[in-house]
């Protein structure tokens, strides 16, 4: 059915980054559904939370089509750095958005979706020449790469859509591996760094959270099939 207040739709709304972005629109007063194979971090959201593992196309169409969705944020991934070698491993990033895909087809009130990519789809350094310039250094990075591809070789008609490359994001309910790093820093920890600058763009999340959402509803034009960097400015050298 439809609805004026927005139906806000978050796979892996139970990680870090969705554990935030679900508690900002059910602060906005918004219908939220998490979309998790975890349950959540945050207790207060478990209402909210169905157990779906986002390789389970048939739970995907179960519950999100029938929670027909005004947006969704796509953000159910694996993001660890572990796998070298088998591509095949991040499977969850690869088929996860081919089902996230079909499933979008199928929702009849839904207006943009967000889906979230990297900034390892190219190496620490390296200065595209564009958003399809792509030069990854981990096998996660070229399973975003991938997904990336799929997004924009989708045909999805005229619904809206646009990619997000979130940076270092930090802040309330993260974890490994930037908590590592806070903490060391926080207890007065020193690093030298030898033979080159480290520069990092990092994000606190409340401040990636605010970017999402203004992208989320943004006039079309502005964001229609476009890439956008997720971070905070400028970047730090640490």
């Amino acid at each position: 059915m439809s609805s004026t207040r927005p139906r806000i739709v978050v796979t892996g709304g139970s990680g870090f980054i969705g554990t935030n972005l679900i508690e900002f629109y059910l602060s906005k007063d918004c219908d939220v559904l998490n979309i998790d194979k975890k349950s959540p971090m945050n207790a207060k959201h478990a209402a909210f939370w169905r157990e779906v593992d986002i390789l389970d196309v048939e739970g995907l169409k179960e519950h999100v089509v029938s929670f027909n969705p005004s947006h969704i944020f796509h953000m159910a991934a694996r993001t660890d750095l572990e796998e070298k070698k088998d591509l095949k491993k991040y499977h969850a990033n690869i088929t996860g958005v081919e089902n996230i895909i079909a499933v979008a087809r199928m929702c009849g009130d839904l207006k943009r979706i967000m889906f979230t990519s990297s900034m390892f789809v190219c190496y620490p350094g390296y200065d595209p020449s564009g958003y399809d310039d792509y030069a990854p250094h981990t096998v996660y990075g070229e399973s975003k790469v991938m997904t990336e591809k799929i997004v924009k070789s989708s045909h999805l008609g005229q619904l809206e859509w646009f990619i997000t490359r979130p940076t270092s994001i930090w802040g309330p309910w993260f974890g490994a591996p930037y908590k590592d790093f806070f903490h060391h820093v926080n207890n007065g920890s020193y690093f030298r760094i030898i033979g080159k600058t480290a520069t990092k763009t990092y994000g606190f999340v409340h401040n990636a959270i605010y970017q999402m959402d203004t992208l989320m509803f943004a006039e079309r034009e502005l964001v229609d099939k476009k890439t956008f960097y997720i971070g905070d400015s400028p970047g730090l050298n640490i």
